[in-house]
């Protein structure tokens, strides 16, 4: 090591946001630490303050040189992303000295432009290994397990702050990071730690720290290369990306209060129209069955669109024969057999085999319907297994297709185990009747026995309260169900949701890029506006049909949210003649208008 060795170093934190176009992406060993922190030294209280400025609560220090403070934190890295454990480097050097020992080099940008970097000294990864590491370890013991066996990978990351001083957030850190919900104050240095094994030494993640190039990791290596490329700030609240996230807070306040009230309307409404024999189940009633979603719908009277899925016809099906096998004796007097019907292929002569279960008569003809279909089903589910088998052919292919057959019918007895448990014990109840009577009802495309049925005996004993968790379900099930009926009314599609984005996310779904890209000057306004990450309400309405995977197809709209930003007038200036810009971007709007009617008509005022 070199002869100034702890005073000497230039020590800190590297660099790992962006590479090209795609995010690198660390795996953490996020670690809780309970009664290890009683051997760390408590911070000064300059230090505590430190902290706090930079929103970094519950720093504990462990380690002291010539150089830096090091705090241990957990933090929460990434809005809504947990607590992420994470190592706190407070820089104290003087004028025009480094931070960390590392050299400057040219070196091309991910775009193949003219740029720098910095290559750490060997030394600093010695003194990480000899100095900050047993300090760390001795602190918290917990990190001799880096790293966790179960991702077989152990970083310590280090984030870089220069003692008093705040900068502005950087542009691309701001138009990726920011909006991605990134917390703390932006590092000046962010150095990520690797080890394999326990038995391994530390080494940088990144070997080289990219200092130019905004699409590459930065490494501001002192307070002047900050100066240079980051703006002085007196505090963290000053900064935009600070002022951005106060928008984004205040935005979901917003829309969790409108979501509030309306879901305690619905809840008055849910409760004023229960009926007298009807029977209401919890949420945490049905969340002891598994994939139970169908039959739940159809137990609480909601038919639209059910009785035409495989689902339907797996679950009925299974009703039907787990209530034979489970229910026997709650079976009618007037049970028949199920006879399957079969031909006889050399004489065309209809067979008959013996029955393997009764039923209620009323479900006889269902049955067969649905029977046949839920065979369809299982075809399907394995179809893709069942072709790759016939192409494949001999042995192979054998077993391609027999893993098919397995994986349509794996369906079919998972709703026949659940319906099983689903009747164990409740034979002769309100719930099971509810359950058979509107199975049925839904198989013949009648109405539901709470639209229209007779009352069932012993249905108030066995109803349950809402939950929150209930009303909630019943408000998206109940703006499903209406947005796809609401298009017949002609009434539009109604509000489904909003989200609040920065303007770069949904320029290429609501601008021209072929327009913008080719005008220099638009594109250059259109970059100086996105740089203030101006929030965009983006409005979505329907759904208009659902897709196979149970999403759903929206229509969207956007406008500035609120007011528009500072800047629009010097783009909307460049884009005219040329109409780059989608016309929501001409608009401003506090909330999503209620149908897409209405968000149609906004729109028109743009055009006119």
């Amino acid at each position: 090591m070199a002869t100034r060795q702890e005073n000497g170093l230039k020590r800190g934190s590297g660099a790992f946001f962006f590479k090209g176009a795609f995010l690198v992406s660390v795996i953490w060993a996020a670690i809780w630490f309970g009664g290890s922190q009683a051997v760390a030294q408590s911070p000064a209280q300059s230090s505590a303050s430190e902290m706090s400025s930079r929103k970094l609560s519950g720093a504990v220090r462990f380690f002291k040189d010539a150089r830096a403070e090091y705090f241990h934190v957990v933090m929460e890295f990434r809005k809504g992303g947990g607590l992420k454990s994470n190592v706190v480097a407070v820089y104290d050097v003087p004028a025009g000295e480094q931070f960390m020992a590392a050299d400057y080099f040219p070196a091309p940008d991910g775009y193949g432009r003219a740029g720098s970097a910095y290559r750490l000294h060997e030394e600093e990864t010695q003194y990480f290994n000899e100095k900050i590491f047993p300090a760390l370890l001795k602190a918290f013991p917990a990190y001799g397990n880096v790293p966790a066996p179960q991702t077989g990978a152990g970083d310590i990351q280090i984030l870089g702050y220069a003692k008093g001083r705040h900068f502005e957030d950087a542009d691309y850190f701001f138009k990726t990071a920011r909006k991605n919900g990134y917390v703390p104050e932006q590092p000046l240095i962010q150095m990520v730690w690797r080890r394999n094994s326990p038995s391994e030494k530390f080494r940088p993640f990144y070997e080289f720290m990219e200092r130019d190039g905004w699409d590459r990791a930065s490494f501001w290596n002192s307070v002047e290369e900050a100066k240079a490329a980051r703006t002085p700030i007196g505090a963290m609240s000053e900064s935009k990306g600070e002022r951005a996230l106060e928008v984004y807070r205040r935005h979901e306040a917003e829309k969790k209060a409108r979501q509030e009230r309306a879901l305690a309307d619905l809840r008055r409404k849910m409760e004023a129209s229960r009926r007298p024999g009807v029977v209401y189940k919890s949420g945490a009633f049905w969340s002891a069955f598994d994939d139970f979603e169908t039959p739940r719908r159809v137990f609480e009277g909601d038919f639209y669109g059910v009785n035409t899925t495989y689902a339907f016809a797996g679950y009925f099906t299974a009703y039907v024969e787990e209530f034979y096998k489970n229910c026997k004796s709650a079976l009618p007097p007037t049970k028949v057999p199920y006879d399957r019907p079969l031909v006889d292929e050399e004489t065309g002569e209809r067979l008959t085999i013996d029955s393997y279960l009764e039923m209620d008569p009323r479900f006889y003809n269902a049955y067969g319907r649905y029977e046949r279909r839920r065979t369809a089903g299982q075809m399907a589910g394995g179809l893709g297994d069942l072709a790759e088998g016939m192409a494949k052919g001999g042995e192979g292919g054998v077993e391609t297709m027999i893993k098919g057959l397995v994986q349509g019918a794996a369906a079919a007895l998972n709703h026949g185990a659940q319906m099983a448990s689903f009747l164990r014990g409740r034979c002769n109840s309100a719930t099971v009747r509810q359950m058979g009577e509107n199975m049925l009802r839904a198989a013949n495309g009648q109405r539901s026995m709470q639209a229209s049925g007779p009352p069932i005996a012993g249905a108030a004993m066995e109803s349950q309260p809402y939950s929150q968790d209930d009303i909630r379900r019943a408000w998206k099930l109940g703006r499903l169900n209406s947005a796809l009926a609401s298009d017949r009314r002609g009434d539009g599609w109604p509000y489904y949701t909003e989200r609040l984005y920065p303007l770069s996310k949904i320029y290429s779904d609501h601008a021209d890029l072929d327009k913008l890209m080719a005008n220099s000057a638009l594109h250059q306004a259109f970059n100086d506006l996105a740089l203030t990450k101006p929030p965009v309400l983006h409005c979505y309405y329907g759904p208009m049909a659902l897709e196979k995977d149970g999403g759903v197809k929206t229509g969207q709209y956007v406008f500035w949210y609120k007011a528009k930003p500072d800047g629009l007038a010097a783009l909307l200036a460049a884009d005219k003649g040329i109409g780059a810009l989608g016309a929501g971007l001409h608009l401003s709007a506090e909330t999503c208008p209620d149908t897409d009617i209405g968000a149609r008509q906004l729109i028109s005022t743009a055009n006119q």
